[in-house]
């Protein structure tokens, strides 16, 4: 009977390492893909200029060639110069062959038009969410490697997101992403003040992540895939404005 026992307490252990050694073990050999979208559009990069600043035209470009390759001053029309031709100054400077030499050149109608006409600037939506942060995933060591781009957002409704986009990290046990306040933590001691906004969806793929409402997003420096049990940093991106 005491054999019994002693053969069924050894059984019941090595089902518990098995276990045990399958949980810690067996993601770093599976992948766990995902696929999310963003919640929200974001604004076409090609249409968006900087406010004050207006579409070139064939005409702007030809006196900005001419200033750049001059090295002038020019002066822009007016409109009440409606009884004289407006012109322009050129000052041209010297050179070791030539003096300084001061050029008028006529504006004509097609210019003064063109800068009537000029079509009004594209603008970012006013619900457009904002970049607060993005950065590189780098490797956490030698054996914990990743790669991709994390970005935090201020959405339209001014909740703030942390997206990871073209992601991919070692696979390993109870994997979370850490927002840190210092930019470049290496180790579990270093990584100041965090927020744990939770377990890895994947290791590989796109995928969001809500901050807790009231968080205060700016304090963030860097995004970590953190494994609790071991206490490892897998991966880090530092955040830049």
């Amino acid at each position: 009977m005491k054999r019994l026992a002693i053969t069924i307490g050894l059984l019941i252990l090595l089902a518990l390492l098995g276990a045990a050694g399958w949980y810690f073990a067996s993601p770093l050999f599976l992948d766990q893909r995902v696929d999310e979208a963003l919640p929200f559009t974001l604004p076409d990069p090609t249409e968006v200029v900087a406010q004050g600043d207006h579409v070139p035209s064939n005409e702007d470009a030809s006196l900005h060639s001419l200033a750049e390759e001059e090295v002038g001053i020019i002066l822009p029309p007016t409109a009440e110069s409606t009884e004289l031709t407006p012109t322009v100054e050129v000052i041209l400077l010297p050179t070791p062959t030539q003096d300084l030499v001061i050029e008028e050149i006529p504006i004509t109608e097609d210019i003064i038009e063109a800068t009537a006409t000029a079509e009004p600037v594209a603008q970012a939506p006013a619900n457009s969410p904002l970049v607060i942060g993005q950065g590189q995933f780098v490797d956490g060591d030698a054996f914990h490697k990743g790669s991709g781009t994390a970005t935090l957002f201020q959405g339209p409704d001014s909740a703030y997101l942390l997206r990871l986009d073209d992601f991919v990290v070692t696979n390993g046990p109870d994997l979370h992403v850490l927002l840190s306040t210092n930019p470049t933590p290496t180790d579990h001691a270093s990584l100041d003040t965090y927020l744990d906004l939770g377990s890895l969806k994947g290791n590989i793929g796109d995928q969001n992540y809500t901050l807790p409402t009231g968080t205060d997003a700016t304090q963030y420096k860097s995004v970590i895939i953190y494994c609790l049990p071991f206490q490892i940093i897998f991966a880090t991106a530092t955040l830049q404005e």
